[in-house]
């Protein structure tokens, strides 16, 4: 993702971030709003320094894009998994950031 991302603006590249990470099993179910978590790290975000996530979390939490979260964002769930993923969660029955800093503005 990183070498097919370097062309991309710091926010194009910041969109495809939780896509990417969503693919490799680090998101959550949906929740009731059709969001989920993504869990992960500042630093693991389209490699962009901490000021420059701060920024863009911030524009795109403005834009209804994101939720910001202590480990982590909420991202909107594509309408395909939603099902998918609530049908699994109650069958079960059910971004810790490694630096401790929050993804919030």
């Amino acid at each position: 993702m990183l070498e097919a991302s370097r062309h991309r603006s710091a926010k194009g590249r910041l969109s495809l971030a939780p896509e990417h990470l969503i693919r490799n099993g680090r998101a959550g179910a949906v929740d009731a709003r059709g969001w989920r978590f993504v869990r992960t790290t500042q630093a693991e975000l389209a490699n962009l320094s901490r000021q420059t996530v701060n920024g863009l979390v911030g524009e795109l939490a403005a834009q209804q894009r994101l939720r910001a979260g202590y480990g982590g964002p909420w991202v909107p769930a594509p309408r395909d998994c939603e099902t998918a993923n609530q049908a699994a969660s109650a069958a079960s029955m059910s971004l810790v950031m490694d630096s401790g800093a929050s993804l919030g503005a």
